[in-house]
């Protein structure tokens, strides 16, 4: 009989994904601190009748914030200023949802796998062991858990596999560029 003895030895990686890894997980800090720049303050509206919020993006239209998640992701519980009536954002016209912030872990209730959300509004699934390895032992706790039918808004992309497939996303990124207009005249 052998006795096999399993042995829980780290990960070893190259310089090169080492240096990536922490290059990656600066920018998941910063992101999970970061609140858009003061100037996005003023693209938030919220309506009066009902309490939802959206933002005004650069191609004039609204986008609504379908839930808490997605606004606080972007905007971390900063209070909406500007409160409209229904005949007033009726005058905007209606663009579509704003998904969460890039570099956030989400799955659905009928889906296992795990994605990470990514600029243009896609979605990459994750390997439990490389979300653990970059997100850290917790990152459970950081899975948002979203409703199915938000699921299809987002594009879907092929799984990343290892560290260097793991995208490096700017944690200063505005929902503009998220939805690529950022630079694109209109």
């Amino acid at each position: 009989v052998n006795n096999l003895k399993i042995v829980n030895e780290p990960i070893k990686y190259s310089e090169e994904e080492s240096k990536y890894l922490n290059q990656i997980r600066q920018n998941i800090a910063l992101n999970k601190k970061s609140v858009q720049p003061e100037s996005e303050k003023d693209k938030i509206i919220k309506l009066s009748d009902n309490g939802s919020i959206y933002y005004i993006a650069q191609d004039g239209k609204r986008y609504i914030f379908p839930t808490k998640d997605d606004y606080n992701s972007w905007f971390n519980g900063l209070e909406v200023e500007k409160i409209v009536s229904l005949e007033e954002i009726q005058k905007i016209p209606l663009g579509g949802n704003v998904g969460l912030r890039p570099g956030n872990l989400i799955n659905t209730p009928t889906d296992f796998d795990i994605y990470l959300t990514l600029p243009g509004e896609k979605l990459a699934p994750i390997d439990k062991e490389l979300a653990k390895i970059v997100y850290g032992e917790d990152f459970e706790l950081n899975i948002i858990n979203i409703p199915i039918y938000y699921f299809t808004y987002y594009k879907r992309i092929p799984k990343i596999k290892n560290i260097l497939d793991f995208p490096l996303i700017n944690p200063s990124i505005t929902i503009d560029e998220n939805k690529g207009f950022k630079n694109k005249k209109l």
